[in-house]
């Protein structure tokens, strides 16, 4: 607990020297003790040059909180490799179809690139875009063709079937309905035949995720519901979807006892904390 404690406030100052930085790096600084020493009133509205760097300076602030806060509480990468594996199938289910060409991969906010690298460590060519500035230079540090882009920008850019496997894992629950709307949508058109999206997202059926430690992630917007996500899918003609459930809690921590109220309550607080909708797109019909 303590070693924890020790990290967070590690990471905090860090966060806050980076910030330092950016601003000493301007000429904000000598303005502001231009400022001050002129009686300088806060209450006055800053010249616009002034706002925009304080603003850059706040935002690369914010990346690096937001950095520091994944660290924190995001699973360690064996732990994510393992709950990886729940994908597997998918994986040679694609392997199975695709024989003389390469799998080809993109992956929206890939974040710290642990499923570009897990991809790539299965025949993919994969790829990835994230719009933190951080994120990116730490995956393209490790050798990962990572590019600094917004996620609808970088789906328009794409030709149509391009890819077999597109993926957004917890991504969703950062999106405005209309940004995840247009997402699906523009994932059906450059994917090829046959091939997949993943949206994986915090479960809400899980009662514990759903009312708390969902909102522990400030950029979080709203819990997506299994049925939800499966609707969307469909309705952009996503075929063979399939509803994942993953990361349940180790049975140290649910209710001892049997019978189906135990059952029921170790479902609703301790079930699976993730869950992911996986939807193809068709393959194209022969006609004689």
């Amino acid at each position: 607990m303590l070693e924890r404690q020790s990290g967070q406030i590690v990471a905090a100052q860090k966060a806050m020297e980076i910030f330092r930085q950016e601003l000493t790096n301007t000429e904000v600084k000598s303005n502001l003790e231009q400022e001050h020493t002129s009686s300088f009133n806060p209450a006055v509205v800053q010249p616009d040059s002034l706002k925009q760097t304080s603003s850059t300076s706040l935002n690369a602030a914010l990346d690096a909180y937001y950095l520091a806060f994944e660290d924190t509480h995001r699973a360690s990468e064996s732990e994510m490799r393992k709950s990886f594996q729940t994908y597997q199938p998918l994986i040679k289910s694609l392997k199975g179809v695709v024989q003389e060409v390469g799998l080809t991969a993109l992956d929206l906010g890939c974040g710290r690139g642990e499923w570009i690298s897990y991809l790539q460590e299965n025949g993919f060519e994969a790829q990835g875009v994230d719009s933190s500035p951080i994120m990116v230079k730490q995956c393209q540090a490790c050798g990962l063709n990572v590019q600094l882009q917004d996620l609808l920008m970088a789906i328009h850019q794409q030709s149509d079937s391009s890819f077999d496997l597109i993926s957004a894992l917890h991504v969703a629950e950062h999106l405005e309905f209309s940004v995840l709307y247009c997402l699906v949508s523009e994932a059906f058109r450059i994917l090829k035949p046959n091939g997949a999206l993943i949206l994986e997202t915090p479960n809400p059926e899980n009662v514990s995720v759903g009312s708390h430690t969902f909102y522990h992630d400030h950029t979080h917007r709203n819990p997506l519901t299994p049925s939800a996500l499966s609707f969307l899918l469909g309705y952009h003609g996503y075929e063979r979807l399939d509803i994942l459930r993953l990361n349940t809690n180790p049975d140290s921590l649910k209710l001892s006892g049997a019978g189906p109220e135990i059952e029921r309550m170790n479902a609703l607080f301790f079930g699976p904390q993730d869950f992911a909708v996986v939807g193809r797109r068709q393959m194209p019909k022969h006609t004689d």
